[in-house]
């Protein structure tokens, strides 16, 4: 991970359920009554839910047992900037506001992506829309494509899917590994080393 300073909102805002972001860009459970009990808001879920599962999946599972990652995705139109911004940085990722009045910076992260993990056989380019990437038309190689792939290359690839279509989706992703639960999630992108990609992504979505 990259290392990461938190700007006095952020660290307020990871502190009110006890984590912080130590020298080095470590997360840490600095104070574990507060995370184990502070009250969690609900545009503030993704953010809390990231970064227990950053410290501890066993402790992030215990706090949001039916946590999903698609939750947490499509939690993203909710959550301001500060929330954005905090997610992002627990996930080793820096990244600056605003981002509804930007779509260049999430174009540009889209492509980065998509390019980085190999995934354009499931998202073309487009003249129409501002990010220039729509899925594929062709539902059944996508949902051929999508069984092949590694769980982290699967996640991300459904990450996609549900920031485009703005909710859990039922056409390409019908009856597909889709269902893991956050904690599982974060651990298999630290795994795969993708967790700082995935949270630049989210945090940057600005609508589609």
């Amino acid at each position: 991970m990259n290392s990461i300073v938190a700007a006095p909102e952020v660290a307020e805002l990871l502190a009110s359920f006890g984590i912080e972001i130590a020298p080095g860009g470590i997360v840490v459970m600095a104070d574990i009554a507060k995370a184990e009990k502070a009250h969690v808001h609900h545009s503030t879920e993704p953010v809390a839910a990231a970064a227990f599962a950053v410290v501890s999946p066993t402790f992030a599972k215990g706090r949001f047992p039916k946590y999903r990652l698609v939750d947490l995705v499509t939690k993203r139109p909710s959550m301001d900037e500060r929330e954005a911004t905090a997610l992002a940085a627990v996930c080793g990722a820096t990244v600056s506001p605003p981002y509804w009045a930007r779509s260049e910076p999430f174009a540009a992260q889209l492509v980065n992506v998509i390019d980085t993990h190999d995934l354009w056989l499931f998202y073309r380019r487009t003249e129409q829309g501002e990010h220039g990437v729509r899925p594929s038309d062709d539902v059944q190689a996508w949902r051929r494509g999508y069984r092949e792939l590694s769980p982290a290359r699967q996640m991300m690839c459904a990450t996609i899917m549900w920031l485009y279509r703005g909710h859990p989706d039922k056409t390409w992703l019908d009856r597909l590994p889709c269902r893991w639960l956050a904690a599982d999630a974060i651990g298999e992108f630290r795994a795969a080393g993708t967790l700082e990609d995935w949270g630049r992504l989210v945090a940057l979505y600005p609508g589609w």
